[in-house]
This record gives structure tokens, C-alpha cells and sequence, in this order.
């Protein structure tokens, strides 16, 4: 017996030996706690979220209170004061798509049971998308759905959430719903957005007291700054806004956001209750939105045609009875003519919201978009650029005598460009397309032109790819002379002298082919224009060229 006993020890012990090493980690105070891709969990060091998988046990090892012992700042003696990853730090590196969970449990989902998120989240620029979520209860009956359900005393920063669906339903208890976070609970949040998203609140059986927001359903003594919420279809059955569903308890403030093109719905099944609807929040109870930099364009909040209670809607909020928003260099659009009920906020045309008006009162952290102002560290519109590349790669080059053009064209495309440089993202769009039509027509001269533009744009984009300084006013003779003198430095052949050489040789090339724009070109008032025949000896001349740089760096 004892052998046998012995045997088995060993087998146990061998089949934990092969279990694998990574998935735990260990804090140090000895409890084991999930790893994630990478990282300890410091500022300096955070824990990487680099898979759907991460996110899911991030949400599942809060959920299951196997996260209320661990908190940073915990006292000598092994006690905690918050717990719930408290003070420890988490940072996504990668878009994530939610499309193939059929019901996301939000991360952290009760504070009144201690089932909260307490840390800080860096979705370091990232998104997540295609969230959808029927929401998670606790044992009272409270009810929460968003990326993040309760956040307490933490923080969620640098995150993008697109094409959500969240509903929560309260069991005869309230619900809170928010595209960002269903709570925002003595925290912070900074730098998130949320586009076209469905976001909806209920509770039964009495359709009383719930909260849908944009960004958060409700917020408790929080802060957010640079958040927009976009798009978005808000549907509540008592108190939901824009922006946030509700604020409660002390003061909350709000630095440099907007709501833009949302409609927020309000539906109740009694008459004897009511609904809120604003464009930012529904109301304040107790406390004062403060808000600063702020904007609302073009927000529908309407009740709906079947509600059966009273319905109050604003632009900016609701209802002021127990709290107001307090607005300083805030700015406002309404189609429908709705009651503002925010402090010193003024109403602006559609038209000063476009032509720049509203970015300029704004400031630094705008700049200008296509119909109201976004922020200046936005990504620039690449719309236009995918749809002519998909053109051009949907055509048989077999039908075109010299493709060059196009492929200069397209290969000049630069990704990295924020939208206070959307001119020159739709100026690589043009390029495209104008290239493709000159070439088709047989226009060489036009081609030539627009290969001059690409090039251009490729030789700046190759040098801010290798960090080497440049001027926005070099020539195209200037940039290329940076360039191959870098590739110069890669070229280890047996013949990389002559080569080398050539490159050289190359500028005199180059130089010629800048000359030729200038003067005989359709870019500047000439007489005499450049011939096909030549067009195309420079088109083919900048397409090898570009091709052998791309293959050496």
C-alpha cells in the first residue's frame, strides 16, 4: 500500500512538473496570481495584454475575487486596502477583436460586492472592437456591460472601442452601461473614444433607474480628459447621455471632450416615472458636471414614441434640479432646437463647426475634421487612399502598357500621419488616382507629374522611417542624396563600389528629372511640355530606382 501511495506521489509530481511555467506568476507576498504575455505588473514594467485570451483572464481573475488580495501599496504586514490589482499595471499591444465572444463579461462588475477593477490600463492607442455583451449581475441584482464594468480608484487610458453592442438588464436593481466603462468610480480616464456603438440600459420589472453614457453609464468624483464618443446609439430607460448616463456624489470633470453625432433614446413602461436624455449627460445628482473645452455636435436625445412616462431632454443635459453643468469654452451645434441647460455654453452654425471657427476657440488639443473638430493627435483619414489602392489593385496591369506610374504611386503611401496632415494624405489619394487615369489615357506628361509628387512622398517617408533628418522645403535631389547615401552604407558586394557610383550618378538623374517638372510639366504655366516618349524613360527610371531601395532597406 505504501508503495503504491509512494507511485502515485511520483506520477502527481511528474504531471505537475510538465504543467506549463508561464501560467502563473507570483507576487511577493508568495500568492500565485495569472500571468499575461509579458511584463510584472509595474509602471516601469506593466503587464502586456496582447490577446483576446489576456483580456479574458485580466476580466475572469477580477470577477472571481481571486484579484481582491493583490494590490502594489498593500502594508508590511500582508493586508490590503483596496486589492483588485490596486496600483498594478496593465498595457494592451495590439488591436483586439472581440467579434468571436458571444457574451463579453465586463472587466470588474459589482462594487458593492468588492468585484471591481482597481488598476490602471493603458490601451497604449489601441483598439477593441466588436464587443458584444448582455451584461453581468451580481447577487443584489445590479447589472453592468462595457469593455470595464466598475472601475474604482484606477484608471483606463489610450483606448478606442468601435462597434460595440452592451446591454444591461437589472434584476429589479439598477444597470449601468457604458462603451468604456459601465462605472467610473474615483478614477481616471484619459484618451478614449468610442465609435458606433449600441449602448442600452434596462431594468425589471419596473423600467426605473438605470444609466447609459457614450463613454460611462455613471460617474462618482472622476475625471476625464481628451474623450469623444461618436456615433453611437444611446437607449435608456431612465437616465442616458451622450457622453455619460449620469453623474452622482461629488463633483466630476470633464477637459477636452466632445459628443458627436449620437442619439440618445429614452423609453419608460409607467407612467408614473420618467426619462432623461441629454447630449452629454442626463442629470447630476448632487454634484456638478465641470466642464472645459468641451463640445456637443449635431446629438439627438429624444424620448421615444412609446414611452409612457415624462421625458426631459437638453443638449447638453436633461435636467439641472439637483445638480448643472458648469461650462467654460464650450460649444454647441443642435438641429432641433432643444433646451441647452448647460452654463455659458454657446451655441455655434454648422457652418463655424466646418470652416474651423470652433477648433481655432478650441485650441491645441483640435484640429479641424471633416464636419466639426477632432483631436490634433487623431490619425489622418485614410479612406480615400484605401479605396484608390483597392481600385488600382482590382485592375490588370496586362491592359496597360507602363503600370510604373501606379506602383510609384502607391508605394509613396505614408500611415503615419495624424490629422493635422490630412492634406497630404489626400494628396497621396489624388496621386493614385491621377496616375491610374493618365496612364490609361495614355497622358505620360500628367503621369509625370504626379510620379514627381510620389516620389517625393516616398523619399521623405524612407527617411523618417530611418530617423535621418530632412527640411520640408529639400528638393527632391536633396532628399534622394540623403537617401543613397544611407543605402550606400547597406550595399556589400563585391561590386558595391560601382554600384555606389551609380547610385551617385543617379543624383545628377534625379536633379534632371526635378528640372523637368518645373519646366515642363503640367505642374507650373509652361509652353513646352514634356513629351510621352521622355515621361515615360523617367517614369520607368523612378519606379527601378524606388524598387532596388525597397529591396536593399
Amino acid at each position: 500500500m505504501k508503495k503504491r501511495i509512494t507511485s502515485l506521489l511520483l506520477v502527481l509530481a511528474m504531471c505537475f512538473a510538465m504543467l506549463p511555467t508561464a501560467a502563473f506568476a507570483v507576487d511577493d507576498g508568495g500568492s500565485t496570481m495569472p500571468a499575461y504575455s509579458g511584463g510584472s505588473g509595474t509602471q516601469d514594467a506593466p503587464w502586456l495584454i496582447s490577446s483576446v485570451e489576456d483580456l479574458q483572464t485580466l476580466a475572469s481573475t477580477i470577477n472571481s475575487g481571486n484579484a481582491a488580495k493583490f494590490d502594489a501599496n498593500a502594508a508590511a504586514d500582508g493586508k490590503s486596502v483596496a486589492g483588485n490589482y490596486y496600483d498594478y499595471y496593465f498595457k494592451q499591444t495590439t488591436d483586439l477583436d472581440l467579434s468571436s465572444i458571444e457574451n463579453w463579461d465586463p472587466i470588474g462588475y459589482s462594487g458593492g460586492q468588492n468585484l471591481y477593477f482597481a488598476g490602471h490600463y493603458d490601451g497604449d492607442g489601441h483598439t477593441i472592437s466588436n464587443a458584444k455583451s448582455t451584461g453581468k449581475k451580481d447577487t443584489n441584482g445590479f447589472s453592468t456591460a462595457g469593455v470595464f464594468g466598475w472601475v474604482a480608484f484606477g484608471s483606463v487610458k489610450n483606448l478606442t472601442v468601435k462597434n460595440a453592442d452592451f446591454l444591461a438588464t437589472g434584476d429589479n436593481n439598477m444597470s449601468y452601461v457604458g462603451g468604456v466603462l459601465a462605472v467610473a468610480d474615483n478614477c481616471t480616464v484619459e484618451n478614449c473614444s468610442v465609435y458606433n456603438s449600441k449602448i442600452e440600459s434596462r431594468r425589471e420589472p419596473n423600467d426605473n433607474s438605470n444609466y447609459a453614457g457614450g463613454i460611462t453609464g455613471i460617474a462618482l468624483t472622476s475625471s476625464f480628459e481628451k474623450c469623444a464618443s461618436v456615433g453611437n446609439t444611446i437607449r435608456h430607460g431612465s437616465f442616458g447621455g451622450g457622453f455619460i448616463g449620469a453623474l452622482d456624489k461629488n463633483n466630476s470633470n470633464f477637459t477636452n471632450c466632445y459628443v458627436a453625432n449620437c442619439i440618445v433614446t429614452g423609453c419608460i413602461d409607467t407612467a408614473a416615472n420618467a426619462t432623461r436624455s441629454g447630449g452629454f449627460q442626463s442629470a447630476s445628482f448632487g454634484a456638478n458636471a465641470i466642464l472645459n473645452n468641451c463640445f456637443v455636435y449635431d446629438c439627438a436625445a429624444q424620448p421615444d414614441t412609446t414611452s409612457k412616462g415624462n421625458d426631459y431632454f437638453g443638449v447638453f443635459t436633461a435636467n439641472t434640479q439637483y445638480g448643472k453643468i458648469v461650462a467654460t469654452s464650450c460649444f454647441y451645434y443642435d438641429a432641433n432646437n432643444a433646451t441647452v441647460n448647460a452654463d455659458s455654453a454657446e451655441s455655434k452654425t454648422s457652418e463655424e463647426f466646418t470652416d474651423g471657427t470652433v477648433a481655432n476657440l478650441l485650441g491645441g488639443a483640435f484640429a479641424q475634421g471633416k464636419l466639426y473638430p477632432v483631436f490634433a493627435t487623431d490619425p489622418a483619414d485614410y479612406t480615400e487612399v484605401d479605396a484608390a489602392i483597392a481600385k488600382v489593385n482590382a485592375l490588370n496591369k496586362d491592359n496597360y502598357k507602363d503600370f510604373s506610374a501606379v506602383e510609384a504611386a502607391v508605394n509613396a503611401v505614408v500611415r503615419d500621419k495624424n490629422i493635422t496632415e490630412q492634406s497630404k494624405v489626400d494628396a497621396m489619394a489624388k496621386a493614385i488616382e491621377d496616375a491610374e487615369i493618365f496612364i490609361r489615357e495614355g497622358k505620360y506628361d500628367s503621369a509625370f507629374d504626379r510620379v514627381h509628387t510620389a516620389f517625393h512622398g516616398y523619399l521623405r517617408k524612407k527617411l523618417d522611417i530611418l530617423n535621418e533628418p530632412y527640411v520640408e522645403s529639400d528638393t527632391l535631389n536633396q532628399l534622394y542624396n540623403k537617401l543613397h547615401t544611407y543605402v550606400g552604407t547597406h550595399i556589400a558586394t563585391d561590386q558595391s563600389g560601382i554600384i555606389k557610383t551609380t547610385l551617385r550618378s543617379a543624383s545628377g538623374i534625379i536633379s534632371s528629372i526635378n528640372d523637368l517638372r518645373n519646366r515642363n510639366s503640367l505642374a507650373h504655366p509652361n509652353n513646352s511640355i514634356i513629351t510621352s516618349r521622355d515621361a515615360e524613360l523617367c517614369i520607368k527610371i523612378v519606379k527601378d530606382l524606388t524598387d532596388y531601395i525597397e529591396k536593399v532597406i
